[in-house]
C-alpha cells in the first residue's frame, strides 16, 4: 500500500483509475487519503461460462460498499459484467457504469475459410459462439 500510496502524493491528480486489481481492496482509501482524488476502476473481470450472478449477502454487501466506500464509479466493459456487477449487489447501481470496448469491425473483411481454419485450429466445434478478449 506505501508503494501505491507513492503515486497519488507525488503527482496529486484529480483522477485515480485503476486497472486489472480487485475490486475490493483497500486502493480507494489509500488514493483519496494521500491526494483526495475521484477514484475509479475499470471491471476486466471475465466470468466462466454458465456463471449466474446471486446477490451476496447482507454482511459481505455491507463490508464491501465500506470497503470501497471512497470509490467514485466502477466502470464495467459489456452489459453482462455491468449486470454481474448490480446483480451481487457489492456496488450501488449508481456507481457502476458500462463503457463497451470498442473495436471497428467495418474494417474486417469476412472469410469463411478463415473462419472454419480458426476453429480447427482451436478445436472449437461448429455452431458453438466464439467470444474473444483482447487486452
Amino acid at each position: 500500500m506505501a508503494r501505491i500510496a507513492r503515486i497519488p502524493r507525488r503527482y496529486k491528480p484529480r483522477i485515480v483509475h485503476f486497472h486489472y486489481v480487485d475490486l475490493l481492496s483497500l486502493y480507494p482509501w489509500v488514493a483519496r487519503l494521500v491526494s483526495g482524488a475521484d477514484v475509479f476502476f475499470t471491471d476486466h473481470g471475465s466470468r466462466p461460462e454458465g456463471h449466474r450472478s446471486e446477490r451476496a449477502s447482507l454482511p459481505r454487501r455491507c463490508v464491501a460498499r465500506a470497503i470501497n466506500w471512497p470509490g467514485t464509479k466502477v466502470i464495467c466493459v459489456s452489459g453482462y459484467g455491468y449486470r454481474s456487477l448490480v446483480d451481487r449487489g457489492l456496488f450501488p447501481e449508481g456507481r457502476c457504469q458500462p463503457i463497451y470496448n470498442g473495436v471497428d469491425l467495418s474494417r474486417v473483411v469476412e472469410s469463411r475459410e478463415r473462419a472454419a481454419a480458426f476453429r480447427r485450429r482451436f478445436s472449437i466445434p461448429e455452431g458453438r459462439t466464439v467470444i474473444t478478449q483482447v487486452s
